[in-house]
């Protein structure tokens, strides 16, 4: 709200000039451009210096600043999606345009983090040498090797992520977020007030405040 809009309204309003009806100047490579591009580079450009002082900070915001650039320009120029509605069919490929895009956005994000958690930027360039099976692992110092515990461990969370029910759908029959979850979830996975979900959640504020003792610094104080 303090970047973007004090860039992006003035341009919006120049590229217009005085003619709200002229939108199609927007969709212009100059009208994009000035409104899109440029306001988005400087905002997220001193979102990354924000998180620390270092130019692999530099480069994760300007990582972020390309990944919403070419978004805005694949939604404004790309190929239209239909609308989907519930109940409708979805093909073939439609599920690998789906599944193309889930793998590319979540390449992008990997990338940017990163640059985000490492020291350096040639530690970064190191770890995606290594994850891009180009070098044979992070020589900085770090000692960093993969082992096979870990690729398990990512592949798990992976189907926690994309299988397991979120919190919006466990909690739907309350309506929590004054939205309707898009999915149904099994019944025993669906909150309700029941001696069994009074349990769980028992056990799991227990091992919370169990765990408070333990020292753990706030990943930001690190920067």
């Amino acid at each position: 709200a303090y970047l973007y809009n004090p860039l992006a309204i003035p341009l919006t309003r120049r590229v217009l000039a005085g003619d709200p009806s002229a939108a199609k100047r927007l969709t212009t490579p100059t009208g994009f451009g000035l409104t899109v591009a440029l306001p988005t580079i400087w905002t997220m450009t001193l979102a990354g210096i924000w998180h620390g002082a270092g130019a692999q900070f530099v480069i994760f915001g300007l990582l972020h600043s390309f990944y919403i650039v070419v978004h805005r320009a694949w939604a404004t120029w790309g190929p239209k999606r239909r609308k989907f509605k519930k109940g409708m069919p979805i093909d073939l490929r439609e599920r690998l345009t789906i599944a193309v895009a889930v793998a590319i956005t979540t390449l992008c994000w990997t990338v940017s983090l990163v640059f985000f958690r490492s020291p350096s930027v040639p530690v970064a360039m190191d770890m995606l040498s290594a994850m891009a099976g180009l070098g044979p692992g992070v020589t900085h110092n770090t000692g960093y090797m993969s082992t096979g515990s870990e690729v398990l461990a990512i592949a798990c969370l992976f189907a926690v992520v994309w299988l397991a029910p979120n919190v919006y759908e466990m909690m739907g029959s309350d309506n929590p977020a004054h939205t309707t979850p898009k999915g149904r979830i099994p019944a025993i996975l669906t909150w309700r007030p029941s001696p069994a979900w009074a349990a769980m959640v028992g056990l799991v504020g227990a091992a919370a405040v169990i765990a408070i003792g333990q020292t753990t610094e706030f990943l930001y104080f690190q920067f």
